[in-house]
């Protein structure tokens, strides 16, 4: 799992966790909901899309080392 994609997920499941010890609180004058929503969103569509890129990259690292029709390991190549 790529480095960014754990931090992402890290930085998420704190701030999830920080909203539970808010529950029942007012949001601040001061805070720009429609700011915070959009930053919100543009980092769930990050992280979907780096989940994405690994999910291609299991697949492909899968298929190099699925057996062939014939029960053999199939040769890898570097990439």
């Amino acid at each position: 799992v790529p480095t960014e994609l754990t931090k992402a997920l890290e930085g998420m499941g704190g701030a999830l966790g920080g909203l539970a010890n808010m529950a029942g609180d007012k949001p601040s004058v001061s805070v720009n909901s429609a700011a915070v929503e959009r930053e919100a969103v543009a980092a769930a569509q990050a992280a979907a899309d780096e989940a994405d890129k690994v999910n291609d990259a299991v697949r492909e690292a899968e298929a190099q080392v699925s057996p062939s029709a014939d029960g053999r390991k199939r040769p890898t190549t570097m990439s």
